[in-house]
Formats: structure tokens, C-alpha cells, sequence
């Protein structure tokens, strides 16, 4: 996507969409106005020396989360949380990039998987995170409707080791935590209480919108890459 010369000039991003993204920085499938913000400052910032990789994902299927076996939802986020983190290796062993200057992206299962990321990962140099929950019991148990309370329960047992909320007191660098007050996936209350769970030095930014967010996010998030990053003006 550009021309790289000077190492000072290389930042690394790795985004997590929230809605299929595919090989080569297509975007497919549904809701894809919510991909498209990502492509956008991916190529934004590739004309200031930065290289970024959108990965696919298990949810890059859109219609993964209905064909998934819920049975197998804990295998398959300790798979993801490999498969993160192999994206991780091959975006730091490009030619000629600062792996220093990395900063990790994701809204919605990607702030989510990036926080159970985090529990090993510690290479990022900020963490910009959107849009998520406190724990994957919340989502993994949407429209399973039916199911005995104690079968629910299992389900949030065996899935609390994994939970978000564990490890965002762990980051250890800067965050950037964005929400929108209208969003009906992630209530306010587990919104704060990640906000409270954070001790790392944050900014917390709240937005009249739903679980997309808003351009005004974009703009917020784009200014706080380039200062942890950074970045200088190319010239």
C-alpha cells in the first residue's frame, strides 16, 4: 500500500474487524459499514509509513455464530487466541518494520479476544478497544433460547477463566476504550465496569451511537494511534 524508506517512519497495527474481512483486505459478507471504517484507516495510515493486517477470524463466516457448536466455544477461543497471535508474529517479521512501534485494534469479539490475547502477549505499545463485553457467556449465550438455567450456568463456568474483564487490569500500556451509550449488546454497567477495571493510563470515550460507533470514533481513535505510535508527518 506504499513505499517504505525510513524506519522511523513505520508504525504497526494489527485490526480486529467486527464483521467478515477476507484475504487481500476485501471486504465481504454482512454489516460490512462496520468493516469498512477499519480498511479506511488502514489505508489511511499506510500513506504515513503504516503497515496494518486485518486477519481473518473465526467470525469472518458471517454466518459462523449460528453454524458454531456452542459445545466447542472454549477450544475455540484458546484456537483463536493462537491463531492472534501467529498473525502477530507474521506482521512483526515483515522487512524493515519497527516491532517497538505496535499497536493492537479490535471492536466487538476483537477488543474481546485481544484481552484474552493480552493475558501472554505483551508486545503491543497501546491497545485500542471497542465496543466489547466483560465476558464471552454473554454473547456465546445469545439466542440460546430454552436451555435450563443450570445448563447456562455450565456454560458461564466454563467459559469464566477466558473472561475479558480478567485481564484488562494487566495491559500495562496505554488504552483507548470507546463505547456508545446506545449500544444494545454491551449494557453501561459492563461498559464501567471494564472503564474500572483498567489500570493501565486510559481515555475513555463515550459516544452517542450504537454498537457501531460512530465517525466521530474513527476520528478519536485514528488521533490516538498516531500519538502512541508516534508518527511524524512523511515528507
Amino acid at each position: 500500500m506504499a513505499e517504505w524508506t525510513r524506519r522511523e517512519q513505520l508504525g504497526l497495527l494489527l485490526f480486529l474487524a467486527p464483521e467478515p474481512v477476507v484475504r487481500d483486505v476485501i471486504v465481504a459478507g454482512r454489516k460490512a459499514y462496520l468493516v469498512r471504517p477499519f480498511l479506511a484507516q488502514a489505508l489511511e495510515l499506510a500513506r504515513e509509513g503504516v503497515v496494518s493486517l486485518l486477519p481473518e477470524t473465526m467470525w469472518s463466516d458471517p454466518e459462523w455464530f449460528r453454524k458454531r457448536d456452542p459445545a466447542k466455544d472454549y477450544e475455540a477461543s484458546l484456537e483463536t487466541v493462537v491463531e492472534l497471535r501467529k498473525a502477530i508474529d507474521y506482521l512483526l517479521e515483515q522487512p524493515g518494520v519497527d516491532a517497538s512501534r505496535f499497536a493492537y485494534v479490535g471492536h466487538d469479539f476483537g477488543m474481546m479476544y485481544g484481552l484474552l490475547l493480552s493475558r501472554d502477549e505483551k508486545r503491543p505499545r497501546g491497545w485500542a478497544l471497542q465496543a466489547g463485553t466483560a465476558g464471552f457467556d454473554e454473547w456465546f449465550l445469545l439466542g440460546r433460547k430454552g436451555i435450563p438455567e443450570a445448563e447456562k450456568q455450565k456454560v458461564r463456568d466454563r467459559l469464566a477463566p477466558l473472561a475479558p474483564v480478567r485481564f484488562i487490569g494487566d495491559l500495562g500500556v496505554p488504552v483507548l476504550l470507546q463505547f456508545g451509550r446506545q449500544d444494545e449488546y454491551v449494557p453501561a454497567a459492563k461498559a464501567e465496569l471494564l472503564v474500572e477495571r483498567t489500570k493501565a493510563p486510559k481515555q475513555v470515550l463515550y459516544y452517542d451511537a450504537g454498537h457501531g460507533l460512530n465517525e466521530e470514533a474513527v476520528r478519536d481513535r485514528m488521533r490516538w494511534l498516531r500519538e502512541v505510535l508516534g508518527l511524524k508527518p512523511v515528507g
